[in-house]
């Protein structure tokens, strides 16, 4: 059993001194939930000290007679996780850019120019819906769609991956791609502060005309730009495959790979020429790191091919 402390490449609040009482609040939580890995929130990113973070992990883990487990947290946690001794692997790369200096012209986007050129061609129009209490959302249309794209994919994804919940959509914000018949061809999510925006989840129909969620998220890319927002978040994709990878580890990423489409996702994320930030999985030693790659797959994966097609989705996570 595992204590899997999953740090969100999310829009986080500034750093802050890590207090206990934060900590057992979120296990206390993760607690309530039916299945394991557990799961703590952004807390361990934006503690001031990885170093106390570390150290407050390893002992709630202890009193559990569990082994910690970091996932995806960035360089400057896991070079503290590596330097206290612990298993470090790169398991993702963040794809990320600058809005502000965003703009689709260049060689490297010669792509992303193509299917903007489709969608256009075809007649989506994209409004990007910041949060607020007067906007009015397709709920039942979103809902569809995210139960369409279940039914066609087997399955939703679990555990780091986003999930349709209209219940959090008061603060996320929104961009819908419509048809010229004014039909809702596919949507996105993004969480955000006044700094950072990340995008959670994407969704179109299978009909949409090419190049929809390219254009989807060229329009909120420059939206964030135009609000003076310094971090698009593109999200992150696994690590691919590598020849290198040990015996052990071969296997995982190849399921991890299929399980997520991390091959699509990449495709995807490349045509915008963002920047690329690696992030990893720690652990104290190889056995609890090669568990815990075990579990988080499972937690993926868990729901493929099992649960009922209904309106809910993944993110453009990995």
């Amino acid at each position: 059993m595992r204590i899997i402390a999953y740090v969100p490449r999310e829009p986080q609040p500034e750093r802050v001194p890590l207090h206990k009482q934060d900590v057992h609040e979120a296990i206390g939580h993760i607690r309530q939930l039916p299945t394991l890995p557990s799961v703590l929130g952004r807390i361990l990113e934006t503690a001031a000290d990885p170093g106390a973070t570390l150290a407050m992990l390893t002992r709630l883990a202890r009193a559990r007679l569990v082994q910690p487990v970091l996932y995806k947290p960035g360089a400057r946690l896991a070079a503290t996780a590596r330097a206290r001794g612990w298993r470090v692997v790169a398991v993702a790369r963040e794809a990320w850019l600058d809005p502000r200096h965003f703009a689709t012209e260049g060689k490297r986007r010669a792509g992303l120019r193509r299917k903007l050129r489709k969608a256009e061609a075809a007649g989506v129009t994209v409004t990007v819906l910041p949060p607020g209490p007067h906007r009015t959302l397709p709920l039942a249309e979103m809902a569809e769609i995210a139960a369409e794209w279940a039914a066609a994919h087997g399955g939703e994804r679990g555990f780091s991956m986003g999930q349709w919940a209209p219940e959090t959509l008061a603060w996320a914000h929104v961009v819908l791609a419509h048809g010229p018949d004014r039909c809702l061809l596919g949507f996105l999510t993004l969480h955000a502060n006044a700094g950072e925006q990340t995008l959670d989840l994407m969704r179109a129909r299978a009909e949409a005309p090419d190049g929809v969620m390219y254009l989807a998220v060229t329009r909120a890319i420059e939206a964030a730009g135009a609000d003076g927002v310094a971090r698009f978040s593109l999200a992150a994709v696994p690590r691919s495959p590598d020849p290198c990878d040990p015996a052990l580890a071969a296997p995982l990423r190849r399921a991890f790979e299929r399980a997520t489409g991390a091959a699509g996702l990449r495709q995807f994320k490349a045509a915008f020429a963002p920047n690329w930030e690696t992030l990893y999985a720690a652990a104290p030693g190889r056995a609890a790191l090669a568990a815990g790659a075990l579990d988080i797959t499972r937690e993926i994966t868990r729901d493929l091919g099992a649960r009922p097609a209904r309106a809910s989705g993944k993110g453009a996570r990995g």
